[in-house]
C-alpha cells in the first residue's frame, strides 16, 4: 500500500523500472490502473529463477523472442512483449568510449560474488571451468583477460590460482564497462551463464556457455555452437580448436539465427531508441 500511495501521490503518466524482476514492481503493475507500466530486462533470466518466482507485468521490453517463449511457459504474466535487445550492451556500443583497441583471444566472463562462493553447486561448476579452460590457455600458449568482478584479494588469488601469468587480470572501474572493453577487445568470450555471454552473443562475437551442473537450469538453450556440457578436456578443446579456427562470418552465419532469438539487435534503432519511441505515445 505505502508504494501505490507514493505512485498516486506522484500522479506519473508513465512508470518505468529497470528491475524487471522486483515483486514490488509486479504488483504495481498488477493492481494500479492509473499509470502505464513498462519494466525494461537487466539480466539473464534463468529457467531457475523463473521457476522460482512469477512476474506481472503490463509491458516488458525484454532481451528477445526468448523471453516470450520461457515467460508463458513457465506461467509468468505479460500483456505486451518488446524484444529490443540490451539497452546497457547498446549504450556501451554506441557512446561509450570503446578506448584503445587489444586484441585478446579469449575473455572469461566472472559471476563470482560472496553468494556464489558459498554456493556449492555453482562453486564446482566454475572449478570445472577453470580446470579445462586454464588448461587449455596454457597448453595453447594463450594470454586469457578476465574482468574481476569484486575486485578482492580473494578473487584474484582464485584466477591466478589456475591461469598464473596467462591471464591478465583487470580490476573493475565500473561494474559493466570494464567487462564490455574486454568483451569488445577479445574473439571469444567464455561464460556459465552471465548476462555479459549473452549481450556479446548479440554483438556478434564467438561466445561459449560452458555448464557442467547436469541440468538446463541455468542455460536453457538449444544445442549448437555456443553451448558446451561435456565436462571432458579433450572435448573441450576440440570445441575451443573449431570455434578459434572458424572464420567470423562463418561463424556468425551458423549461429545468428539463434543469437538474434536470444538478443534482439537492430541494425537500424538501438534498443533504447525504441524504447524512447515507445514511451512517447504516452507522455
Amino acid at each position: 500500500m505505502y508504494l501505490i500511495s507514493i505512485i498516486d501521490y506522484i500522479n506519473p503518466k508513465v512508470v518505468v523500472t529497470y528491475i524487471d524482476n522486483h515483486g514490488a514492481f509486479s504488483m504495481l503493475s498488477k493492481h494500479y490502473k492509473k499509470s502505464v507500466f513498462f519494466a525494461i530486462q537487466n539480466g539473464n533470466r534463468t529457467k531457475k529463477e523463473l521457476l522460482k518466482t512469477k512476474n506481472t507485468l503490463s509491458n516488458f521490453f525484454c532481451f528477445g523472442k526468448r523471453e516470450i517463449d520461457t515467460y508463458k511457459e513457465f506461467g509468468h504474466k505479460v500483456d505486451n512483449f518488446f524484444p529490443v535487445g540490451s539497452i546497457r550492451s547498446d549504450y556501451f556500443l554506441d557512446f561509450m568510449k570503446k578506448g584503445e583497441k587489444k586484441n585478446y583471444t579469449i575473455c572469461l566472463i566472472t559471476q563470482m560474488n560472496e553468494r556464489e562462493l558459498n554456493n556449492q553447486k555453482i562453486m564446482e561448476n566454475y572449478i570445472s571451468i577453470e580446470l579445462l579452460l586454464s588448461k587449455y590457455v596454457i597448453n595453447e600458449g594463450i594470454i586469457i583477460v578476465i574482468p574481476l568482478r569484486t575486485n578482492t584479494k580473494i578473487e584474484k588469488l582464485y584466477y591466478e590460482k589456475y591461469y598464473g601469468s596467462n591471464a591478465i587480470l583487470i580490476d573493475q572501474d565500473d561494474a559493466r564497462s570494464t567487462t564490455y572493453q574486454c568483451m569488445y577487445n577479445s574473439e571469444i568470450i567464455i561464460s556459465f551463464y552471465s548476462t555479459c555471454g549473452l549481450e556479446a552473443f548479440g554483438w556478434g562475437k564467438k561466445v561459449l556457455f560452458c555448464d557442467f551442473s547436469g541440468t538446463d537450469l541455468y542455460n536453457y538453450f538449444d544445442e549448437g555452437l555456443w553451448l558446451f556440457k561435456e565436462n571432458n578436456y579433450s572435448a573441450f578443446k576440440d570445441r575451443m580448436d573449431l570455434i578459434r579456427n572458424m572464420d567470423s562470418d562463418k561463424y556468425w552465419e551458423q549461429v545468428k539465427g539463434y543469437a538474434n532469438y536470444l538478443m534482439t539487435r537492430s541494425n537500424s534503432s538501438p534498443s533504447y531508441e525504441l524504447i524512447k519511441k515507445s514511451l512517447a505515445h504516452y507522455l
